[in-house]
């Protein structure tokens, strides 16, 4: 009879095919996917900075080339809706990638650019709608007008972070061509 082994077994020879530094097809896909569910944790909040840190240690050679690579990719996708948190990320999966630093400054200053345009179209569109509501007879320290109910904020936050983004993508591709490289 075919011996069956348990999941235990199964994870055991997993991590020892990836601490053997194998870099088959199938070993730098499993350390792929892996690294998505890392990167999905870390921007869950469910994985702290050191701990990300902790796991990328585990991984060596090409899987350790291809779980950074991946999770720089999937940081990046995360941008700009989450911000701080995706560059944290970024800045914990480069920290030993030379070169970085530039790349990953700009990305910081385009990603605020990015922000601080939201923000104030945010506050711009706020005050639109209190004096539309003001011209109505509507006012009160209870009027707490919600910007991304305006029917014209996806158009205009578009247009608002044009000009931000582009910066934005420039940094993210040249991250991306460092780690391709690198």
């Amino acid at each position: 009879m075919a011996e069956i082994k348990s999941s235990i077994e199964i994870a055991l020879e997993r991590a020892a095919a990836m601490a053997g530094d194998d870099d088959s097809d199938a070993t730098l896909e499993e350390t792929r996917q892996q690294a998505q569910i890392l990167a999905r944790r870390f921007l869950a909040g469910d994985l702290l900075p050191r701990e990300l840190e902790h796991k990328l240690r585990e991984y060596s050679g090409a899987a350790g080339e291809a779980a950074r690579q991946r999770l720089v990719e999937l940081l990046l996708e995360a941008l700009p809706e989450k911000g701080g948190l995706a560059l944290q990320g970024l800045r914990v999966v480069l920290a030993e990638q030379e070169d970085s630093a530039a790349p990953l400054d700009e990305l910081q200053s385009a990603l605020e650019r990015a922000q601080n345009a939201e923000a104030e179209l945010k506050r711009e569109l706020a005050k639109e709608m209190r004096e539309q509501l003001a011209e109505q007879g509507i006012s009160g320290p209870a009027l707490r007008p919600n910007p991304q109910a305006h029917p014209q904020f996806e158009a205009r936050r578009r247009q608002a972070l044009e000009d931000a983004l582009a910066p934005l993508e420039q940094a993210r591709q040249r991250l991306l061509d460092l780690v391709a490289g690198g």
